[in-house]
């Protein structure tokens, strides 16, 4: 079996499908674009569907499959590319009968037809990266025209449930242009949108990067929008440093919506149980029957039964920001080593260390905030960092000898492999034991 198709399968384990790298449009923000040199990527033609059949059988259970979004090596393009999508689609819902499928599309090549199938499908959820409803913005950022695309906005409800996306360049298409690109994801009755901040690496042309300025417009802009929609609209990333449980909004004709949740609410309690999340808050009214809520909105404290099933989804959006699992088990390995008597340094990115060092203030654990110095840019996440990066910080160290360092998993694939294809293992040349949490 060779590495790609390897890799395909541990993508379905996760529930993520490839079917194409193949793209329609040249976007300028395009995460592919501007690799330094050594990133292991991987791009294919457009899968058999006798292939794709091979692979789902190996995968028997799955709740959620993802289409079109590259989280993996794989570079993943338009799943409408792909001559046979409609035959894959139908595969798919064949062999996972009541899996949820998230299908993310730049929209160009939907049709009524298109709609229509992923209706009679079934359980279909919709992400469209509009990222400019206008003209003069699509050619900027080197998006194809969209007017079918825009003639059917108002009625992709009418299909299936859908959300917005926007990557948003104030600087190469105007404020003005992402404002009336947020209005008309929300108008057309969008569940949600989210705001991308674009991360550009080192080798970007410096007037493509956004600047500190341009991105606090858009920070006001989300703002003010929000004030004007009751669609939630989530800016990515949000600079979480907190745990607070803190409601961001909820969608329109769902449960949450009918108790009165519009954003801002601090969560106190779910059935009782204090939430030490946000996605603790989130899960707990997920996994609840009709759960009772009490909440702070201003100066009041307010309590509310959400009306609901056990398990159905609630509509409430909240950012993510770390579950009780991952809380306990980046916690259980600091206590572990120190009750070893081992120092103990917790690696974190430029993003996650507020969190992190949320969940371990009062440890005698050491958390130390990584820069991406391979990709450099404006990158600052953890999924982007490499082996380089975090010998970067070793480097500076003293006396690592048998000394515990805690790396976030998010940089490595199944196999403990960076981006680069290089195992977080060989850390422990520096003389430290090395783990992923």
């Amino acid at each position: 079996m060779s590495e790609v198709r390897s890799l395909m399968i541990q993508a379905l384990q996760q529930g993520i499908l490839p079917i194409t790298s193949q793209c329609n449009v040249k976007c300028l923000f395009c995460s592919h674009r501007f690799n330094p040199p050594g990133v292991k990527t991987y791009s294919f033609f457009a899968r058999s569907v006798s292939e794709i059949r091979e692979d789902v059988a190996l995968v028997k259970r799955l709740k959620t499959i993802t289409m079109g979004e590259s989280v993996t090596t794989l570079i993943e393009g338009e799943p409408l590319c792909h001559p046979e999508f409609t035959a894959i689609m139908s595969l798919v819902r064949d062999h996972y009968p009541h899996a949820l499928i998230r299908l993310t599309t730049n929209g160009v090549l939907l049709t009524e037809s298109i709609l229509q199938q992923l209706k009679e499908l079934g359980s279909v959820e919709l992400t469209l990266s509009l990222n400019s409803a206008t003209t003069r913005g699509r050619a900027a950022l080197g998006l194809s025209e969209a007017d079918t695309l825009l003639s059917l906005l108002s009625r992709l409800a009418d299909y299936v449930p859908w959300h917005g996306s926007v990557v948003a360049m104030p600087h190469r298409v105007g404020l003005e242009d992402v404002a009336q690109t947020l209005e008309e994801l929300c108008m057309a009755g969008a569940r949600t949108v989210r705001v991308f901040v674009p991360g550009f690496t080192r080798l970007a042309p410096v007037d493509l990067v956004p600047s500190a300025e341009d991105m606090m417009q858009v920070k006001n802009l989300v703002q003010a929008t929000q004030t004007r929609f009751a669609t939630p609209i989530l800016l990515e990333p949000d600079y979480i440093n907190d745990l607070l449980p803190i409601v961001q909004g909820s969608m329109d004709n769902s449960p949450a919506r009918e108790a009165g949740f519009v954003g801002g609410e601090l969560v106190h309690a779910v059935n009782g149980e204090r939430p030490r999340s946000r996605v603790h808050a989130f899960n707990l009214v997920e996994a609840a029957e009709n759960p009772t809520i009490r909440y702070k909105r201003g100066v009041g404290e307010l309590v509310v039964t959400v009306a609901k099933a056990r398990g159905e989804k609630s509509g409430l959006v909240m950012q993510y920001d770390m579950s009780p699992l991952e809380m306990d088990d980046l916690l259980t390995t600091v206590e572990e080593a120190v009750f070893l008597k081992k120092k103990v340094l917790v690696l974190a990115s430029v993003l996650g260390h507020g969190v992190v060092w949320q969940v371990l203030q009062g440890t005698a654990a050491r958390i130390e905030k990584v820069e991406s110095r391979f990709f450099g840019g404006n990158i600052a996440t953890a999924g982007l960092l490499t082996v380089e990066d975090f010998a970067h910080v070793l480097e500076r160290e003293r006396r690592m000898d048998s000394a515990l360092v805690v790396l976030p998993h998010k940089a490595f694939d199944l196999r403990g492999r960076d981006l680069n294809g290089r195992s977080y293992l060989t850390l422990q040349d520096f003389g430290c034991r090395v783990v992923l949490v």
